[in-house]
């Protein structure tokens, strides 16, 4: 399975992600993680994934370039995803998830 992972750059609960992407690879086993170069749950989730020896895509806007891509944008682009993992990290997370619902992704938020 290919999941979306995605949480507030500032959002620092290692255990609790490793703990909640364990749970998920055990019962769909994840064979790639999609996410963000923001630090955070992001980045915590693609230290999880090496550990695991799970594939991980990460996303990043170039920021040399004014007005460049959300790498949201990119994610849904994709289109290969079919769950979402959303940690905490406010408004723009939650645009994320909203989205990828609208864009008939399954969205798990752990913790809420």
């Amino acid at each position: 399975m290919r999941l979306i992972v995605c949480g507030g750059a500032d959002y620092s609960r290692r255990d609790f992600i490793w703990t909640c992407l364990d749970r998920v690879h055990r019962k769909h086993t994840i064979s790639t993680l999609l996410r963000e170069d923001d630090g955070g749950a992001s980045e915590i989730a693609g230290q999880w994934a090496i550990s695991r020896l799970v594939g991980s895509t990460t996303y990043a806007r170039d920021r040399r370039i004014p007005g460049s891509a959300d790498p949201i944008d990119a994610i849904l682009a994709d289109g290969r995803a079919e769950t979402m993992v959303a940690f905490p990290g406010g408004e723009r997370i939650d645009e994320f998830v909203r989205r990828a619902l609208e864009a008939g992704i399954k969205v798990w938020r752990p913790g809420e």
